[in-house]
């Protein structure tokens, strides 16, 4: 049973990591390969029990990531007993060492991935402007989150930094279970956080934490006998290429690791973005306070206005935020020749407006005509980047 259970994890693992989709640089393809060998059959299975899910998304804690961890383990179930009738125990010896070598470069590229994304500001934006004029009490706890660490650049280097040095450790021999140990403990409080938060990565969160724990199983053993046992135990190496040349073995680990580190900075020295803080926004990105109203030539002021604001989102998107603080968001597209917007709502449906815009006054004049009624809005631009969430404030004393 206990080799059962070995072998069993080994390739759940394995298929794993093989499978489970994500964003590469180097091989954008990964998720179509999932896509084509799982889509069909695990959505054929999702309605064959009454479970709509859509298809091909195995995105994170989609029902389809679910369905497919499952599908693997059922399928790690069904291959355990063929690795242990027809390989020998030096081929499942070689098969563990294989899979303990990709998971340990596997759990050290996500670490380094997310590292830099941190380090970067990939992850943790700045809050978008219709954020900052958000009540706090109308915002999720995982717009919350993720709002407020995008707010602190300083804590950004921290926690990346915190998950870059361990990935670093990880991928040598001597420094690797200090690196898992510590890498542990930042895993469990990303896992803690997604929980606490209803952020949308728990499962995958969860694995990572199930991976880490399989790569430290010698050293915790090791911990339990000295600790527990009370006896006298060297630390026994699990991992290592299994290659007899030594200079061969060394060409290809400094090719693997290159290889890592550029799969994670590739992003950010293609486009020469290193702080998302400070990079350039679209064209008229920004918050706008509604001054006058016209709508067929009644002319409203202030409070009487139905809008209060509209926000232009870096992402496409043209908001509008009316008097009791409710959202209403269009997909933008600005056609700077003719000056247009051309918004589209979630039934696909296209409206035409004009706009003007000074840049001497800040001020954003949008205007349409449709079946006869005519609607003028004049805004102007608010400097949200002084609101006090964005200032960098510290303090050593209280007083």
């Amino acid at each position: 049973m206990k080799q059962f259970l070995k072998i069993f994890l080994l390739s759940f693992i394995g298929l794993s990591i093989l499978f489970i989709p994500m964003t590469w640089n180097l091989i954008p393809f990964h998720g179509q390969i999932t896509s084509f060998v799982f889509g069909s059959l695990i959505k054929h299975i999702a309605f064959s029990i009454n479970t709509e899910i859509a298809l091909f998304d195995f995105s994170s804690d989609s029902k389809g990531l679910y369905f497919l961890l499952s599908f693997l383990a059922i399928l790690s179930m069904i291959l355990t007993p063929f690795l242990l009738r027809f390989f020998s125990q030096n081929q499942l010896e070689k098969f563990r060492k294989y899979i303990v070598l990709i998971t340990t470069y596997y759990l050290a590229f996500i670490l380094m991935k997310y590292g830099f994304d941190k380090v970067f500001k990939a992850q943790f934006h700045l809050p978008e402007p219709n954020i900052l004029y958000t009540p706090f009490g109308n915002l999720d706890k995982d717009i919350l989150f993720w709002s407020t660490m995008g707010t602190s650049y300083s804590y950004n280097l921290f926690m990346g930094f915190m998950e870059i040095i361990p990935a670093i450790f990880i991928l040598f021999n001597r420094t690797r279970q200090i690196g898992l140990l510590v890498s542990l403990g930042v895993l469990i409080n990303v896992f803690a956080i997604n929980l606490s938060f209803d952020i949308s990565v728990k499962l995958f969160s969860g694995f990572l934490i199930l991976i880490n724990l399989f790569l430290l199983i010698p050293t915790l053993k090791v911990v339990w006998n000295v600790l527990v046992l009370k006896k006298q135990s060297g630390l026994i190496e699990s991992t290592g290429l299994l290659i007899n040349s030594k200079s061969t073995k060394i060409i290809l680990k400094s090719i693997l690791i290159f290889i890592l580190f550029l799969e994670s900075l590739s992003p950010y020295l293609l486009k020469g973005n290193f702080n998302d803080d400070i990079a350039k926004r679209p064209f008229l990105h920004g918050a706008y306070e509604v001054q006058e109203y016209d709508q067929n030539g009644a002319v409203l002021y202030g409070n009487n206005v139905p809008l209060k604001r509209i926000f232009i989102h870096r992402d496409g998107y043209l908001i509008f935020q009316n008097q009791q603080e409710e959202m209403t968001d269009y997909k933008l597209e600005i056609n700077q020749i003719k000056n247009t917007f051309i918004l589209t709502d979630y039934e696909l449906n296209k409206t035409t407006i004009s706009y003007s815009y000074s840049k001497r006054d800040r001020l954003l004049k949008l205007s349409s005509t449709k079946n006869g009624d005519t609607l003028m809005i004049k805004t102007k631009a608010i400097n949200w980047q002084q609101l006090p969430a964005l200032q960098k404030q510290f303090h050593w004393t209280v007083d």
